[in-house]
């Protein structure tokens, strides 16, 4: 599962100009699945997962985002690159891009990464119950 999640990830990266790669983290960073577009771009570093993933806890225990009162989207832009967050169950979805990739069009990729990564929560939701 992990080789097929990995390559559809990266056909996911490949849709959106600018995208220089995807990581699946557990709720305590660790990646756990990576996709890279062949770009000049650096994958990112903790720092930037580590600042967009406190931000969006931060967001979603003041109640701060979509109808359902939880922010499960961030999108923060750097002088090098973009972060862009999605949370799926537990874990979180980080998209790096440059700062010349178009953000919304990254965030609409939600529903895609959403329907991708579901299958890996229901094995970590199992595993961390073990």
């Amino acid at each position: 599962i992990i080789m097929e999640l990995s390559d559809a990830l990266s056909q996911v990266l490949a849709s959106v100009p600018g995208a220089a790669s995807i990581t699946i983290t557990d709720p305590d960073g660790i990646s756990l699945i990576q996709a890279v577009a062949e770009s000049t771009l650096s994958s990112g570093s903790p720092a930037f997962f580590n600042a967009a993933k406190t931000t969006l806890s931060q967001l979603s225990q003041m109640k701060i985002g979509d109808e359902r009162s939880e922010a499960k989207c961030i999108a923060i832009a750097y002088d090098q690159c973009q972060v862009v967050l999605f949370t799926v169950g537990a874990l979180t979805a980080a998209v790096i891009a440059t700062p010349e990739a178009n953000t919304a069009t990254i965030m609409e990729l939600d529903a895609a990464i959403e329907q991708l990564v579901r299958p890996l929560c229901a094995i970590y939701a199992e595993a961390r119950d073990l």
